[in-house]
């Protein structure tokens, strides 16, 4: 109910192109992305329709920076078997934050056992928001559902 009252009127959920989004962006907006992971789109078994032009994605985000656009971008990982996806240009200057989201439900499918760890990568403009904020406490375990710690 609280993210739904602070949510209420600020948000917009669309099933546009991404272009079509980032298009009308400006600096007073935040921005999260998930687009389909690198990896995942091809093969026998894939997980997305189809995934996306990575090099027209970056030119997406050199213009977001360049407008001072705050964003949060899930766009890769990696689990104790294999990393997925191309590196993001260093000089977007991005910030990654690295999220251990358990166990691999996709290698336990294969029958092996495997713990993903995701990125979330911060825009330069957000990231600067965020030095004005009150440090917060740290968190020293993350709980994972279903498994004994």
């Amino acid at each position: 109910m609280n993210a739904s009252r602070l949510l209420s009127g600020r948000t917009l959920v669309t099933a546009w192109h991404y272009r079509d989004v980032l298009d009308k962006v400006c600096s007073d907006d935040l921005v999260y992305m998930d687009p389909p992971y690198q990896g995942v789109c091809r093969g026998r078994d894939p997980r997305y329709y189809t995934d996306i032009d990575h090099e027209e994605f970056i030119d997406w985000l050199y213009k977001l920076n360049s407008q001072g656009v705050a964003y949060l971008l899930s766009y890769d990982g990696h689990n104790d078997l294999r990393q997925y996806g191309r590196p993001l240009p260093d000089d977007l200057k991005l910030t990654r934050v690295e999220i251990h989201a358990g166990r691999s439900s996709q290698a336990t499918l294969l029958g092996i056992e495997a713990y993903t760890v995701e990125s979330l990568y911060l825009s330069p403009a957000l990231v600067a928001t965020l030095d004005n904020l009150p440090e917060a406490p740290v968190r020293q375990q993350q709980y994972i559902l279903f498994e004994a710690s």
